[in-house]
């Protein structure tokens, strides 16, 4: 009796020689090309969406691959139990697309559609599994007019996706979170490992920090501690993911060795700095791989004016949503990424910054402050000059240390500020001379 029912059914929807063409071509490009929406739409849930909707759309994602997955193992077990031939293995009907003849029961195709269309309707929205639903259907249609698969088929495939969503579900109850932690544990390795070997900014040379951490679901300091876990070929420079010159080819600046020395420390001590900015004041930000986390640190509504001469700088400050950026034109260059204004009186004579953020890579009793490159100097002997603050930012390695470079003596700051009291002869160097010390 049912299978009677059901070579009537096939032979009512079933296509026949007269059939129009493009009926036929329609059918076609359902039966075969349609169920191609997927995979789309698995990778584009994942991937794409608010960042407080991406937990939820990636539970949805977890919960529906563990349905498709349970499905295909229903269908597979069913199809060996219940073996069932196409319709043109029998004889009955007309074929108008190249099929292995193999059982039909129940269909692959039915199977995994239905399962996706039921997994959105119960876990996303019920547009979006109505929506799949009907492609469901047309899919299913198709296949039957094809004459590949018989209606009871597309039922049993509807079936099979009914109890693979419930058992996905039960499954889900019991052990969600310890997926989803492992899934997600994967999927971070995954893709962690082409943004830090720089594949994943080949075309642009840059990716901002917001757009990696919404690519990987995960925090933007999540992303700087993976990226300066180790040396790479991408680094950060202020709110951008960028490819590392020496490694990647890039020819347009070049960064020091420092970038992915005591970032903690570094960090640590820039948040102490940023808290002397006041709203509206001129801030000068030397070179270096410290103050971009002094910018980093500022809050994104505060309205001052950045004045630096250094890439790495003027790429942070750039981020900042009320920030004025002034950048010094000049010669470029490409060793330590800073521009040498060619006339200061026109670049930077006229200014008289708030503060200036000065960074040093030795800090010595007898010797001051002291940095790698004469080419810097300039402009720091400037901003020490006409700056009304001016505060020294280095990290606690920097103690002791003597280097080519003379940018003044340590009276000629106001403040020192590092991570962590230096050495009892400096305090004691800071108190004699009405040096403000902050660690």
């Amino acid at each position: 009796m049912m299978e009677m029912l059901n070579q009537n059914l096939f032979l009512l929807i079933n296509a026949t020689p007269s059939s129009p063409e493009w009926m036929i071509k329609l059918a076609i490009f359902l039966a075969r090309d349609l169920i191609s929406i997927v995979p789309l739409l698995i990778v584009v849930l994942w991937l794409w969406g608010q960042r407080k909707q991406m937990p939820a759309q990636r539970q949805v994602v977890i919960k529906t691959g563990m349905a498709l997955v349970i499905s295909v193992v229903l269908s597979w077990i069913i199809g060996h139990l219940f073996p069932h031939p196409r319709p043109f293995v029998v004889g009955l009907g007309y074929n108008f697309l190249h099929h292995a003849p193999d059982d039909s029961f129940p269909s692959d195709h039915g199977t995994v559609i239905f399962t996706f269309a039921l997994a959105f309707l119960c876990w996303h929205r019920i547009w979006s599994g109505v929506m799949l639903f009907a492609i469901g259907c047309a899919i299913a249609w198709s296949r039957v007019y094809l004459g590949v698969h018989w209606p009871l088929d597309m039922l049993g495939g509807l079936l099979v996706g009914m109890s693979a969503c419930l058992l996905s579900q039960i499954v889900w109850n019991l052990r969600g979170p310890q997926i989803h932690q492992r899934l997600h544990q994967i999927y971070r390795y995954c893709f962690a490992l082409p943004i830090r070997k720089g594949w994943a900014l080949k075309r642009s040379d840059k990716i901002h920090l917001k757009e990696a951490a919404q690519l990987l679901g995960v925090s933007e300091m999540t992303i700087r501690r993976d990226i300066n876990s180790e040396p790479g070929q991408v680094v950060l420079l202020g709110g951008y993911v960028v490819l590392e010159p020496r490694s990647a080819g890039a020819s347009h600046y070049l960064l020091s060795d420092e970038k992915t020395r005591q970032v903690e420390e570094k960090r640590h001590a820039a948040r102490l700095a940023a808290q002397h900015v006041r709203p509206r004041q001129t801030v000068f930000f030397d070179c270096g791989t410290t103050t971009p986390y002094i910018i980093d640190a500022l809050d994104d509504d505060l309205p001052f004016t950045g004045l630096c001469y250094s890439l790495n700088t003027f790429l942070a400050l750039q981020d900042k949503p009320n920030c004025r950026v002034i950048l010094s034109g000049g010669e470029f260059h490409a060793s330590n990424a800073i521009f040498n204004p060619i006339s200061f009186q026109e670049c930077l004579g006229n200014i008289c910054p708030d503060i200036a953020f000065l960074s040093a890579a030795g800090v010595h009793l007898r010797y001051g402050a002291t940095c790698f490159n004469l080419n810097e100097l300039a402009v720091k002997h400037w901003a020490l000059s006409m700056a009304q603050r001016k505060i020294l930012v280095v990290d606690d390695t920097k103690f002791g240390k003597v280097r080519p470079a003379c940018m003044g003596p340590l009276t000629a700051f106001d403040t020192l500020i590092t991570n962590r009291p230096p050495a009892a002869e400096f305090i004691d160097f800071a108190a004699a001379e009405n040096l403000t010390l902050e660690w």
